[in-house]
């Protein structure tokens, strides 16, 4: 029985990062995104207010967490 609970398991993450690397490549490509990081690199050079997210590097790090950080900006942006 845990064998095939284990087994489970794995085809859950295993299909829980299929549809993450499809959102993030969908995010990515997306207006929305490349406009975000654009202001988020004027932000850093001081060319625009201040963000919330202004010190959180968006060149360098990984599409993982930009895509995050877009993401969670985006549900709080929707959710004010």
């Amino acid at each position: 029985m845990s064998e095939l609970r284990t087994i489970s398991v794995e085809h859950q993450f295993d299909k829980d990062g299929q549809i993450w690397s499809s959102l993030k490549t969908a995010a990515a490509n997306s207006s929305g995104f490349e406009c975000w990081q654009q202001e988020r690199t004027a932000d850093r050079v001081g060319t625009h207010p201040a963000s919330s997210l202004a010190n959180a590097p968006v060149h360098g790090a990984s599409l993982d967490y930009r895509v995050r950080c877009y993401l969670q900006k985006t549900l709080e942006t929707l959710a004010y």
